[in-house]
């Protein structure tokens, strides 16, 4: 399994687990879901995207609560 490291402000680094590598890259799906929705075309689209965003972050909490815990 892959591990992705993170700086932190005082130059350390940590290694995320697998569980925290799922959450970053659902929340980054989010953020594309978001960034996408800015440029929709149509309001049933920017809803789509808005709804997806709002699933990709759930999903990421979720796994940060059960997971983590």
């Amino acid at each position: 399994m892959k591990a992705l490291a993170q700086i932190t402000g005082n130059y350390r680094i940590r290694v995320l687990s697998p569980v925290e590598m799922r959450a970053k890259r659902y929340t980054a799906h989010a953020a594309e879901c978001e960034e996408f929705a800015q440029h929709a075309l149509s309001r049933d689209n920017k809803a789509i995207l808005e709804n997806m965003a709002v699933v990709w972050r759930h999903l990421a909490e979720l796994v940060e609560r059960f997971e983590l815990a």
